[in-house]
Parts: C-alpha cells; structure tokens; sequence
C-alpha cells in the first residue's frame, strides 16, 4: 500500500483482507472437491468401500452430455456386474442389467455399456462365459 494513495489506508486494508479470505476459502474448496472426486473414483472401483457402502454413496453426479442426456460415471457397469455375479453366479446379460433396477445412477447403464464391459472383462480374465451365462473368474 502505498502511502501517497487518496484511499484512506483501512479500505485498501479491507479489501486486502476479503482478498485473502476468498483466496483462503476457494483453496479450501478445491481441497474438498479433489478430496470427493478421489473418494468417488475409488469407490466406483470398489477398492476402499467395500460391500459395506451404499452401492453410490460417494459417487459424483452424472454429467449431462450432447443432447442433455445424463450418462452413468466411468466404471460404474462393472461394479453393478461384479456385484451381481457375486450374488448369483451364471447370469446372461439381460440379468444382470436387471440387477441395477432400483438404482437410479444404475438404471442409467446401457445394454450395450453392460456388454462392452463383460467383452473387455473377459479379455482381462475378470468373467468367463458359459453357453450365454456369465462368472467371475475364480481370484486364487
């Protein structure tokens, strides 16, 4: 601040303190965002949370994209197919999508997501197909 200023010395002084406060309090957000985000990301994964969370409960809100239309977060197909082949080994495509009903972030997931992911799944050795039926494969 200099001292040949016109502005009287405690409204330079006020308008650096809101300037520090609103930096101080945008960190701290950027803080908690990231801290969600990576609670998200693992969580949909599945490697912190375990069976013992609510199959979303710390997931982020779908994105809306071209068309306004809302899509499931990344890696949400797989969780809701391990889940079901966990509870019910041998299920075919159609039931395991019927496993999301009920869950309206689940319920977002395409067919056609559901396939994809069991294909890639399988090339990975995490499923096995048996006459159209579907397991996870065996982790010993």
């Amino acid at each position: 601040m200099e001292s040949d200023s016109k502005i009287p010395r405690s409204i330079l002084q006020a308008v650096k303190d809101a300037i520090t406060e609103a930096e101080r309090r945008g960190y701290a957000q950027g803080v908690r965002d990231t801290m969600e985000k990576i609670k998200s990301v693992v969580d949909v994964n599945g490697d912190i949370h375990g069976e013992s969370a609510a199959p979303n409960a710390m997931q982020s809100s779908p994105k809306p994209v071209r068309g306004g239309r809302k899509r499931a977060p990344k890696g949400l197909a797989d969780k809701v197919i391990r889940r079901a082949l966990t509870k019910t080994p041998g299920l075919t495509p159609v039931e395991i999508e019927q496993a999301a009903k009920g869950d309206e972030l689940e319920e977002m997931i395409k067919s056609t997501s559901f396939r994809s992911a069991l294909r890639k799944g399988l090339q990975r050795k995490l499923y096995r197909e048996e006459g159209g039926k579907w397991f996870l494969v065996d982790a010993g």
